[in-house]
């Protein structure tokens, strides 16, 4: 009897996907609390304080990911793999400057749908994030693997 191969999604259904998932959770959240801080304690600018802010979370989590989310046996330091992860952070921040701008710009909402436009923003560049780095980072996620 062949081999059961397994379903296409099943690979992000197992205890990376969780790990992937809690530590992006927690970049997230200080994603969100560096730029709420940033814009309204600094007074920077939304898309300059979602600039800083998603870079800093991307270089804390690359660090996580790549030391205990793909649960690796051999983790370490990979300046391909960190280039890639800044690539993708650069990514998901051109879709969140791009939405932060069309609707301030286009939509019209302004300072005080701030907190709104950035969640809905930070959401749909956490989700080009993870495409990208499951496939960065993600593509060693048996045990003792490593790219």
């Amino acid at each position: 009897m062949p081999a059961k191969r397994p379903l296409p999604f099943a690979a992000l259904f197992d205890g990376s996907f969780l790990r992937f998932f809690g530590a992006s959770l927690f970049g997230l959240a200080l994603d969100l609390a560096l730029a709420a801080a940033l814009h309204h304690l600094l007074g920077l600018s939304l898309i300059a304080s979602a600039a800083v802010s998603l870079l800093a979370a991307a270089v804390l989590t690359y660090g996580i990911h790549e030391f205990w989310t793909f649960n690796s046996n051999a983790p370490r330091f990979s300046i391909a793999r960190m280039a890639g992860t800044v690539a993708s952070a650069l990514m998901a921040l051109a879709v969140r400057s791009s939405f932060l701008y069309a609707t301030t710009e286009f939509v019209g909402l302004g300072e005080r749908h701030a907190l709104v436009q950035l969640v809905a923003a930070t959401g749909l560049s956490f989700i080009v994030n993870y495409v990208l780095v499951r496939r960065i980072i993600g593509g060693r996620t048996t045990p003792g693997t490593t790219t």
